[in-house]
């Protein structure tokens, strides 16, 4: 087996490693009575779309590739790596927490420790990181204007559940927008040097209406 078979098994492990579990989470949740939700999964299932294409075509210029260690696919992978490292993380905090779509369910809390006191939204940075890796692998220009439109859609996404989760729990929502960015890691990591680790503290558990119904944070 040469180097770029095994770097092809490596991406495909690591990519079953990130979402399989992802999967087994959203279809747990989908069995959970939702209170409160926004239109969202056409836009999901294009989503899925554009991540499957973009890596169909990563997969499928590692498996034709006969160079041995080219930086750029030695970078793309890294990429896509850390993309799913940063991505399982966010998974983890989010446990029962997560759902697929925009929706607020029963038996759920608002996110706000971990990873999560980084960055508002980690697993659309995530995706981000890890679908650019994708282009960097493929090297098909036309994989860059499918990136920045599933990047756009991530946006928009975020828009959207944050309109949602505002208008269900107010202030709280509002405070933790405001101390925390929703991609940017590298202010909170500043602020996070210049100030004490207690004036970063969100409280996760506060509930405006019942300690039993939170917000899913979604993919």
């Amino acid at each position: 087996m040469n180097s770029y078979n095994l770097l092809l098994v490596w991406v495909v492990i690591i990519l079953l490693v990130r979402h399989v579990p992802q999967i087994i989470l959203d279809f747990i949740n989908l069995r959970k009575q939702v209170r409160l939700s926004v239109p969202s999964s056409k836009q999901a299932f294009l989503m899925i779309v554009l991540w499957v294409v973009m890596h169909g075509f990563a997969l499928e210029s590692l498996s034709g590739m006969a160079q041995a260690h080219n930086w750029l696919t030695i970078i793309g992978i890294t990429m896509v790596t850390l993309g799913c490292i940063l991505g399982l993380v966010a998974l983890l905090t989010l446990r029962t927490s997560y759902h697929m779509n925009l929706v607020i369910t029963k038996e759920h809390r608002l996110v706000t420790d971990g990873i999560y006191r980084i960055v508002r939204h980690p697993m659309r940075l995530a995706l981000a990181i890890e679908t650019l890796g994708a282009v960097v692998i493929s090297r098909n220009p036309f994989l860059v204007f499918v990136w920045i439109l599933l990047v756009t859609f991530q946006i928009l996404r975020s828009h959207r559940e944050e309109k949602l989760l505002g208008e269900y729990y107010g202030e709280p929502v509002i405070q933790y927008q405001k101390n925390v960015p929703a991609f940017n890691p590298f202010y909170s990591i500043f602020r996070y040097l210049l100030k004490s680790p207690s004036q970063m503290n969100l409280n996760s558990k506060r509930t405006p209406r019942d300690d039993k119904f939170d917000v899913s944070r979604s993919l």
